[in-house]
């Protein structure tokens, strides 16, 4: 079964930043970028840009709307987390990546499997696919991924980082 990953816009915004976006293709079989997430995307500053580079990439590709189902909505999410999760859930086997909390809450919740951002890079990292994640970590929280320092300290301690 192909791994898929249902991205919502924080993981994409942030690696974007420190032009790491193409990461998340490089961990999985398919990309999948919900229409919202794809718009929330596409009004920052280059966003429109990132995810048409991404959408170009022949593992991507974007979704349309999806029905929210009434156990997702119940949680009061951001249209951008609705979406990934709701795909997800209609996707058998996918992932959601997010980092907000409530959205994470919810995915697991409803049994769908989540990682975030720092995930990401330390999965990355345990891949070869990066030399080393405390660099690109560190980059990450200058622009803007909240992550205490402990999380991030026992995080890379299983890389012998």
């Amino acid at each position: 079964m192909p791994r898929q990953w249902v991205v919502n816009a924080s993981p994409l915004i942030l690696l974007g930043k420190v032009g790491r976006s193409r990461l998340l293709c490089d961990l999985t079989d398919e990309l999948i970028i919900p229409d919202a997430v794809a718009r929330e995307v596409g009004v920052k500053s280059d966003g429109e840009r990132q995810v048409q580079e991404l959408l170009a990439l022949p593992d991507v590709r974007l979704e349309s709307a999806i029905a929210i189902p009434r156990e997702v909505e119940a949680w009061d999410l951001g249209s951008g987390e609705s979406e990934v999760i709701s795909q997800a859930l209609a996707t058998e086997g996918s992932r959601a990546v997010v980092d907000d909390l409530e959205a994470r809450r919810c995915a697991l919740a409803l049994g769908v499997e989540v990682v975030g951002t720092l995930g990401a890079v330390l999965r990355a990292k345990h891949s070869g696919l990066i030399p080393a994640a405390r660099p690109i970590v560190a980059r990450l929280r200058e622009v803007g991924l909240y992550v205490s320092d402990q999380l991030v300290e026992k995080a890379l301690a299983h890389l012998n980082e």
